[in-house]
């Protein structure tokens, strides 16, 4: 079991010695692992330095990999050829960690430079929260995307790109659309909504203290206001009787 033996993950790849394992495109599944051990991960190449096994041309794409706990994302001892991720979205609670042939990466962008989560040069892939209904829970509901997932309708075009058939159906029996498709094993079908946007107070203008003093109303206070004033208060000024 992956969520409770060391050794595994959630996906894991396994060549005994002398023995290869040859090709398989891994799609649109969900992983979620707590379980802190000493090599759990969320997709594991159990190809150890040890081992004479090899597992080759193995493609992952529009899976959605979720970890808290220090588990790490991706634990790939030994490389094997053709080993190809795109697509896919990786959410960590806490440490991000992908354990790649011998390297630790602490974010995808880093990890982008040894080639993968590319297509045609193009980023792709993910590294957010996929703002599961409840991760960690009792169910399989618990893993559902919510409304405002930014997973929902960002998925590969895996039959028009890769020419690979992924049927008509998700894992809830929901419909998958033709040609828009959701990262990780749940096709959204309500309706998608937006995080409420946060709207900037509007500026209160600052109170003009001077105001009165402007007597002809053009927003400044000088010598032309002055001017009026006198001439007002000697309009206003009866004269002496002489």
């Amino acid at each position: 079991d992956g969520r409770k033996n060391d050794w595994y993950g959630g996906i894991s790849i396994w060549a005994a010695n002398g023995e290869t394992m040859n090709g398989a495109d891994v799609y649109n599944n969900t992983v979620y692992m707590s379980q802190a051990g000493l090599y759990n991960s969320g997709i594991a190449n159990l190809v150890g330095p040890n081992d004479s096994g090899v597992a080759n041309n193995f493609r992952f794409r529009n899976n959605n990999i979720y970890v808290t706990n220090g588990v790490k994302l991706l634990r790939f001892d030994k490389d094997g050829s053709g080993m190809l991720f795109q697509g896919n979205n990786y959410h960590a609670v806490g440490t991000f960690n992908i354990t790649w042939k011998g390297n630790t990466y602490s974010s995808l962008d880093a990890w982008r430079a040894t080639g993968q989560e590319k297509l045609n040069g193009t980023n792709v892939g993910s590294q957010v929260n996929p703002l599961l209904v409840s991760p960690g829970g009792v169910g399989v509901d618990s893993y559902k995307l919510q409304s405002s997932s930014p997973l929902i309708n960002t998925g590969l075009n895996l039959p028009s790109v890769f020419a690979i058939n992924v049927g008509t159906r998700d894992y809830y029996g929901t419909t998958i659309p033709v040609g828009v498709y959701d990262v990780g094993f749940h096709e959204y079908s309500g309706v998608v909504s937006s995080p409420t946007p946060t709207v900037a107070p509007t500026a209160t203008p600052p109170v003009n203290s001077c105001k009165s003093a402007d007597i002809n109303r053009d927003g400044i206070v000088d010598i032309t206001d002055y001017s009026l004033l006198v001439i007002d208060f000697f309009k206003a000024t009866p004269a002496k009787p002489g």
